[in-house]
């Protein structure tokens, strides 16, 4: 019965639980636990679509550098064989390819996602044996967006002279509307 008693008399003088020579136990309080987590959280909801805007961004930028990339090859194309090369910009399916069985300008055919708009001035882009191009009816200018995640991102792609320079920028008009150089704002290299 002295067992008991010794209980009883321990629990209610908050002896049970403390621990001897005054230490306290090792843990968190609730109070931390939910200040942390509301620290993570408030982190978190600032910090992920900042994240999925900078993957879309990389995608246009990837996709863009592609399309650089083949019309710089049907204009090296052109050169080297000392004969005009045409591709077409097919925006429905989203490719880049050589326009006819006669014209082999590129390796590959450049396909891109479906998710990606591509848009652009023109169905096709002839370089002549020289590597230059004809302005008339227009300016060349190709437009890749990524309108999913939240962030349109566009750039652009313009073949901007006769002599055939081919820059890449932020696109700044509307689409679907014919995109237009002037919308097209140039970053420096």
């Amino acid at each position: 019965m002295n067992i008991i008693q010794d209980n009883i008399n321990a629990l209610k003088s908050g002896a049970w639980n403390s621990l001897p020579s005054g230490k306290q136990e090792p843990g968190f309080t609730l109070t931390e636990v939910i200040v942390v987590t509301v620290i993570v959280g408030v982190i978190g909801a600032f910090a992920v679509p900042n994240f999925f805007s900078l993957l879309n961004r990389n995608r246009v930028d990837q996709a863009v550098g592609e399309i650089e990339g083949a019309l710089k090859e049907a204009q090296k194309g052109a050169i080297r064989t000392s004969r005009s090369c045409t591709i077409s910009i097919d925006t429905t399916n989203k490719r880049i390819s050589n326009n006819g069985a006669n014209d082999n300008c590129l390796l590959t055919t450049r396909n891109f996602d479906s998710k990606f708009t591509l848009t652009s001035s023109r169905t096709t882009i002839t370089f002549s044996a020289k590597g230059n191009i004809s302005l008339d009816p227009q300016t060349p200018v190709i437009v890749m967006s990524f309108p999913d995640g939240g962030s349109n991102q566009q750039r652009c792609v313009v073949i901007e002279n006769t002599l055939g320079l081919i820059r890449t920028g932020d696109y700044s008009g509307t689409i679907p509307e014919v995109p237009l150089p002037d919308d097209c704002k140039i970053v420096s290299e």
